[in-house]
């Protein structure tokens, strides 16, 4: 998840995908957080609430809350990949010798 990260200029210009993954991954925060907030029962799955006006979303929703949880979680290890390219990159820059 990127939006633990605070990003800097020389974080976007190393890696300028950083910029609009991060907006994307805030939005899927935000989505999860909407759709839970407005189906109670996918709060606590275990309780008998269910509204029979939103039953019929239920599915959907629960879709959408798992491909959400899913691209967020491909973000996060795409972010730590970039993470461990440009530390690697700085390593061997640091082992030159000049």
């Amino acid at each position: 998840m990127i939006g633990d990260w605070i990003l800097t200029p020389n974080d976007i210009d190393e890696a300028p995908e950083l910029a609009s993954l991060a907006v994307l991954d805030v939005a899927l925060q935000a989505t999860r957080a909407v759709l839970l907030s407005i189906h109670k029962e996918m709060q606590n799955p275990q309780d008998e609430y269910r509204d029979p006006d939103i039953d019929h979303d239920t599915g959907v929703v629960r879709t959408l809350l798992v491909l959400g949880d899913a691209l967020a979680d491909q973000i996060g290890i795409y972010c730590k990949a970039l993470e461990r390219r440009q530390r690697q990159k700085q390593q061997r820059i640091a082992a030159r010798d000049f």
